[in-house]
């Protein structure tokens, strides 16, 4: 992938642009971004840039042996470690080398590739997807080897949070004694959750969210949507380049996570016990990337309607959320967001550590209830 093909961040290509040609390339970076602000497709690009035959002082060329293996994600020197989890093909002990082929289809179709649409592809039904021992085993075996042709061996870890105990110790002595040709970028979406002596070995990249009109511009130069459909998708997506591609595409997902949760807040205030244990009982079997992803739908959601209350007119919303949003929104004021803020971020911390999903939704959803019929405060 070239700079120019990644959306936004301009002063930030022109650091990693600067590395190369002034020979500061640091051997472990670790790229830090909110989920749909382009950092895989930063770090590819990077990756292309240093190794290209012929780069120019803004871009690798894209013409050359190299650029055009890693156009195609089959350069021999570009190594990925990725989440993976058992599937009903992959039983034991599962590695990222064993997903290789659905990884690269999965990045080439979308260079903004989210967690959720990672887990949906590798099949993994509820299952917590981590990278494990046998990865980092894998790690310290290709750094043992030699470049086959590229100027460095590039190795990218998506999301090195998802790192069990030992995985994460085990790349410790790899950070700290790498062959001076090997360049590790790390991509990490939870920087809390890595271990501090990982942190101290890695050169912290942050990776903002592009604005809005520069991904405006990239839906209509590079997915070519009209200027319309693009403008709108930027102005809802809040910085997320993964949302704004399924509001352009009308995508079913956002429709998922719509009606659900109008349904839900529906049973939860009318205190229909038998519709909430039927929601309960669906919502139990979708996945639990899907079921974080309610838990954060709804505190954004929350966030719109203390956002319409106040009159700002500053409402980030798809047209299908409007008409709920005015019905709903005075139900959500300075008596209970506190509360049901903190119940949605526990919701999401407890589907994280594999809580039961029907017990934790069921409790929840009794407790919203209350939470919805107390009184205002002013």
């Amino acid at each position: 992938m070239q700079f120019k093909k990644v959306i936004g961040n301009s002063a930030l290509k022109q650091r990693l642009i600067a590395q190369v040609s002034e020979n500061r390339i640091s051997h472990a970076q670790l790229f830090e971004e909110r989920e749909g602000s382009g950092a895989i497709a930063l770090a590819l690009a990077y990756a292309q840039y240093v190794n290209c035959l012929q780069r120019s002082a803004s871009d690798s060329c894209g013409t050359c042996s190299s650029c055009l293996k890693f156009e195609k994600l089959q350069h021999p020197d570009l190594h990925f470690i990725f989440p993976t989890a058992t599937t009903k093909e992959i039983t034991k002990n599962p590695s990222s080398a064993q997903f290789f082929q659905q990884w690269t289809e999965a990045l080439k179709s979308n260079p903004y590739l989210s967690l959720n649409a990672w887990v949906e592809a590798l099949g993994t039904e509820n299952k917590q997807v981590i990278i494990n021992t046998r990865d980092s085993q894998d790690i310290i075996q290709k750094l043992s080897l030699r470049s086959y042709e590229a100027l460095r061996k590039i190795i990218l870890i998506w999301l090195p949070e998802k790192m069990n105990g030992d995985s994460a110790n085990k790349l410790l002595k790899t950070l700290e004694e790498p062959d001076e040709n090997t360049l590790l970028l790390l991509i990490t979406q939870d920087i809390d959750a890595l271990l501090p002596t990982i942190l101290s070995r890695v050169q912290l990249i942050k990776v903002p969210k592009p604005s809005e009109a520069e991904i405006a511009e990239g839906l209509t130069e590079r997915y070519h949507f009209s200027a319309t459909a693009a403008a709108a998708a930027s102005l809802l997506c809040e910085g997320d380049v993964n949302r704004a591609l399924e509001l352009a595409n009308g995508n079913e997902d956002e429709d998922f996570y719509i009606s659900n949760f109008q349904n839900w807040m529906r049973y939860c205030y009318t205190a229909n016990v038998m519709d909430i244990a039927a929601w309960v009982d669906a919502v139990a079997t979708i996945g639990r990337e899907r079921q974080k992803n309610i838990a954060e739908y709804g505190l954004r959601f929350f966030r719109e309607c203390l956002v319409r209350n106040y009159g700002s007119g500053l409402n980030m919303l798809h047209e299908k959320e409007a008409p709920f949003l005015e019905k709903f929104s005075p139900f959500i004021h300075g008596g209970n967001i506190v509360l049901l803020t903190e119940a949605f971020e526990e919701l999401h911390q407890q589907i994280s550590r594999n809580a039961n999903p029907k017990i934790t939704f069921m409790n929840l959803s009794l407790n919203v209830s209350k939470m919805l019929k107390l009184k205002a405060e002013f």
